[in-house]
């Protein structure tokens, strides 16, 4: 039952970070900074059973930097365990604090991203249940109602009442098969490179919200690079992170392109107009050399501007979509409506 056992939220191991960075900074011995940092987790929290097989190998000697290193990669990515290993240890505190609020910023960036589809989803979702309801619990009356009467349904009643019997009968099949397929569906998405590729290009040129996605990844992209070149590293390394705090196979495959290219001599933003990932401008801004002092102040400035753009695009994408899913709902409802009541009045035109 492993997909029931629970997972440490990123903001959670993020304060653990950060509060491990705190205590050793003081001075205090990393067994000591791991037991505090522990006796404030409630004891059945998977974080709080993290901490404790953490304090469990500091007793039996092992290192703090090799007991973090060796965290689970969707906690720690492999390229922040490696800066923790190469860190000497008085570099340690401070490095902590900056992965934990590099972890933060990247789990607000995606929350964000992801919101901009909550509301639609939910007034979706609201309509499919209530439609549903009425297809089982509400046109089965109407039906038996008509029946009695006598006479023919019009062709849209009729339509109605097939399509209400379909679902009533067939319910818990409908039910195990969306399921099936929403689980086949992320499967795919998460280890087919094609699939996932296929999809994204799609989301891409999605009128509004292709753009929202488009700035999000940028935005991460920017965000990663940045991280790792103001802790030191080089921007072909920095490029090699990239690939793993993006979210889709389609991202990674590009970024590990980028990576290698750039390892050949080429220029990132020369690169990035090859593939046209991101937007224009963004590339056109990253063709600075990136030896030069200029290209980590561009590269913050992008971010921030990047941010601005992308609340304004979530802004006009929700504005957008409130109308339209306003006149669905609508047409959905009003089909329901007017099939239920044609046969009365098809009743009171034959009196």
């Amino acid at each position: 039952m492993n997909f029931l056992k629970r997972t440490i939220h990123p903001t959670d191991f993020a304060d653990m970070l950060r509060q491990l960075g705190l205590f050793l900074s003081t001075g205090i011995a990393p067994s000591e900074a791991v037991a505090i940092v522990y006796k404030g987790e409630k004891p059945s929290s998977p974080l709080a059973k993290m901490l404790k097989n953490m304090q469990h190998d500091l007793e039996h000697g092992s290192d703090l930097k090799d007991i973090l290193c060796n965290l689970p990669k969707k906690n720690l990515p492999s390229f922040l365990a490696e800066m923790i290993r190469s860190a000497r240890q008085e570099e340690l505190p401070d490095l902590l604090t900056s992965i934990s609020d590099f972890i933060d910023s990247i789990h607000l960036d995606n929350k964000k991203f992801k919101a901009a589809l909550v509301y639609p989803a939910l007034v979706l979702g609201t309509a499919v249940l209530i439609t549903s309801m009425i297809m089982i619990f509400v046109i089965p009356v109407f039906y038996e109602m008509f029946a009695s009467m006598g006479g023919s349904l019009p062709t849209l009643t009729q339509f109605v009442v097939d399509l209400s019997e379909f679902v009533h009968q067939n319910f818990f099949f409908l039910f195990f098969w969306i399921v099936i397929i929403s689980f086949l569906y992320k499967k795919a998405d998460e280890k087919l490179a094609g699939f996932n590729e296929v999809r994204c290009l799609i989301v891409r040129n999605i009128p509004l919200y292709g753009k929202v996605h488009i700035l999000h990844n940028s935005k991460i992209f920017l965000r990663t690079v940045s991280f790792m070149m103001a802790s030191g590293k080089t921007l072909p390394a920095a490029l090699e992170a990239t690939t793993e705090t993006a979210e889709t196979l389609y991202y990674r495959n590009i970024f590990l392109q980028l990576h290698k290219e750039v390892l050949k001599g080429k220029n990132l933003g020369e690169v990035l107009f090859t593939h046209k990932l991101f937007p224009r401008k963004v590339s056109a801004a990253l063709t600075v050399n990136s030896q030069s002092t200029a290209f980590f102040q561009i590269l913050n400035r992008l971010e921030e501007q990047l941010q601005m753009q992308i609340d304004r695009a979530s802004k006009t994408f929700r504005s957008a979509l409130e109308p339209l899913l306003l006149i669905v709902i609508g047409i959905l409802i009003g089909v329901l409506v007017v099939a239920l009541y044609m046969p009365i009045f098809t009743m009171a035109e034959a009196l």
